[in-house]
């Protein structure tokens, strides 16, 4: 380009990989892989103005488009007094995606032959990002533990290969023993790194690390599983013979889940449930053909059981003695190759219910493993479940929400098994056909609101409000080619603010503050497994109900609006229960159909089928009546066909 200046370049590996052997990196002008990103605010390069646009001449660039401290044309179109490179400047620092890098560039100097600016990593925690590895796969999610004391605390993390990596809050190694790896980069120079194993194994660790206090001498022991044939549990310090952590014990046994109960480590192999010792002598064994997933949960009688599900579709629920309490066997389940379960409350007193899910669909049991009537056992989406749902009170209503995600929209439904009002979110950069059994959104109870996070097909982190809403402040950039939805949310450094902490294929670990002082740890779901211990039971009942006024309907719409496949859904919010009536009308005032149903004081949903109705504007008239008083709302519905 004419003239002189800082050049800003936005490198998208991504596209540079899917595109460089055809030559058509940059064929696409809106997500191009080399991009200068031109300070004048307007993107002309690659452009092809006519003569007499105003654009005409700036195709092959201009002088504006450098950065230096005096580029008045630059701070006009931003309406500053400076220039700067930032997630909210004209360009933008954020990634194609739309992703907040965090990049912030300021103080440039004016034009020379040495030029200078400032940089800053905005929200980034102290001494992190931690390389790891090269490009690499990750299947599982990191966790942040307390050592010792419970004051200091750790990252612990595997990619899924043979090495186990642990980081202090700091960012330097638990373990010290100096291991270093050398990367190789593109242009065929290599770097050599230094990186934090915690252990190292001549196969592949099979799941993620999870940690107890298994022989109670006040101090957290690491049980992970090895080539799914075993599981190692080591102490948090240094064996000083070997140079990482000390091994107290290997358990032999097949390995398709695990978790820690009390002081008992439960491992479900290809044919029976185990609870073994820390030493790893059997308490007792229950034979089940091919299981794929255990969870706790807690009876009537408030004692803890577990719960655990076979490829079979076959379901148990287990006393701390290995007694069987209930079983069940679901057919939409059998042959199944990944199950999740998960436990938690709908309601304050009730007893918590038991949420299995599998790509297809999803169901909801009780203690006695019966379905729950108000889910279909074939609740079916319509892409596949991609990863392991949750269940919280996400709109702090008093009742539980399972929130789920599928291959392109996050879901929440209610108590009722009906939609959450503001959901589902479509997720515009989807997953593909894998399924995470190790990944799940969370969740973060906040004293104002409640905020969602899950990473979404390209690694991005996305937060969004309780109502379903994008917080673009807190969309964070992801790395790496293969998708990598693994993260946890935890107070690293004990300062009462929250981070994310998550790892992607780049074979970067990064933790990033966020702005959230006031959030409370009692009804979160931090972290895929709920807890350190992976029994993914959600202990705690929903606590606070949104307050309530005089009115009784607090919202009704219906979805979709224009209506498609012959039908619509009217969604309202009763703060009453009461008799609900739905009048329709054309726009000449005849009554073309009427809906009745009890509503109850929660989320309800009433569909209205449209086979002998033609297309057009009508309108619905929502009614409720509780005995005392009556209310009613006008609902535009427009039909299509």
């Amino acid at each position: 380009i004419p003239g002189s200046g800082i050049l800003i370049w936005h490198i998208n590996d991504r596209i540079i990989e899917q595109n460089y052997a055809g030559n058509t990196v940059n064929s696409d002008q809106f997500a191009r892989g080399v991009d200068l990103e031109e300070a004048d605010g307007s993107q002309d390069i690659g452009q092809n103005y006519g003569f007499l646009s105003p654009g005409s001449g700036s195709e092959f660039g201009v002088a504006d488009d450098a950065y230096f401290a005096e580029n008045e044309i630059h701070k006009t179109a931003n309406k500053t007094y400076f220039v700067s490179f930032s997630p909210s400047s004209s360009p933008a620092s954020k990634s194609s995606s739309g992703a907040n890098t965090g990049i912030i560039l300021r103080e440039f100097s004016s034009i020379d032959s040495v030029m200078s600016f400032d940089l800053s990593i905005a929200a980034n925690f102290a001494n992190f990002p931690k390389k790891f590895a090269g490009e690499i796969p990750v299947r599982f999610p990191p966790v942040v533990a307390p050592l010792a004391g419970g004051q200091e605390k750790a990252i612990f993390f595997t990619p899924g290969n043979g090495q186990l990596f642990a980081w202090k809050a700091d960012g330097a190694p638990l373990i010290d023993n100096n291991i270093q790896i050398t990367i190789p980069n593109w242009d065929g120079s290599a770097e050599t790194l230094r990186i934090a194993v915690f252990d190292t194994i001549a196969g592949n660790f099979t799941g993620p690390p999870l940690l107890g206090d298994l022989d109670g001498d006040g101090k957290n022991e690491v049980i992970i599983a090895a080539d799914q044939t075993k599981i190692l549990v080591f102490s948090t310090g240094k064996d000083q013979n070997t140079g990482f952590a000390r091994l107290i014990s290997k358990i032999d046994f097949p390995v398709r889940d695990y978790l820690i109960w009390a002081q008992q480590i439960i491992v479900a192999g290809s044919n029976a449930i185990r609870s073994v010792q820390i030493d790893g002598s059997l308490n007792w064994e229950v034979d089940l053909n091919e299981v794929a997933a255990l969870c706790l949960t807690q009876g009537s009688n408030n004692r803890v059981t577990l719960v655990a599900a076979s490829r079979d579709g076959e379901f148990i629920n287990l006393s701390a003695a290995g007694r069987v309490l209930a079983q069940n066997n679901v057919s939409s389940f059998e042959n199944t190759a990944s199950i999740s379960l998960i436990s938690g409350y709908f309601h304050q007193q009730d007893t918590p219910v038991i949420v299995a899910s599998y790509p297809k669909g999803l169901t909801v049991f009780d203690e006695n493993l019966r379905p729950d009537s108000r889910f279909d056992i074939n609740f079916i989406f319509d892409t596949p479940i991609a990863m392991q749902p949750i269940l919280v009170d996400l709109d702090r209503d008093g009742s539980g929400e399972i929130i789920l995600t599928t291959q392109n929209q996050l879901i929440a439904i209610n108590d009722n098994g009906n939609m959450v009002n503001g959901f589902p979110v479509r997720i515009t950069q989807k997953f593909d056909a894998d399924y995470f059994a190790h990944s799940s959104p969370l969740f973060l109870n906040g004293e104002n609101d409640a905020f969602l996070f899950f990473k979404n097909g390209v690694n991005d982190l996305v937060t969004l409000s309780s109502a379903g809403k994008a917080l673009e402040n807190f969309h964070l950039n992801g790395g790496g080619f293969t998708v990598s939805p693994y993260f946890c949310l935890a107070d690293v450094n004990n300062d009462g603010l929250i981070e994310i902490v998550d790892a992607n294929s780049d074979g970067f670990l990064n933790i990033r503050r966020l702005d959230f002082a006031h959030w409370q740890e009692t009804g979160s779901w931090c972290q895929t497994n709920f807890d350190l211990a992976g029994a993914r039971f959600n202990k705690n009942q929903p606590g606070t109900v949104l307050p309530t006024d005089n009115t009784m309907i607090s919202y009704a719409y219906n979805y979709p609006n224009p209506t498609e496949n012959n039908r619509t859904t009217f969604r309202f919010f009763l703060r009453q229960s009461g008799d609900v009536t739905i009048r329709i009308y054309d726009l000449a005032g005849d009554k073309i159909d009427a809906l009745r149903a009890s509503g109850a004081a929660r989320e309800n949903e009433i569909v209205w089928r449209l086979n002998n109705v033609a297309s057009g504007v009508y309108l619905a008239r929502l009614q409720v009546d509780n005995g005392e008083k009556t209310e009613f709302k006008i609902i535009k519905v427009a039909v299509v066909k």
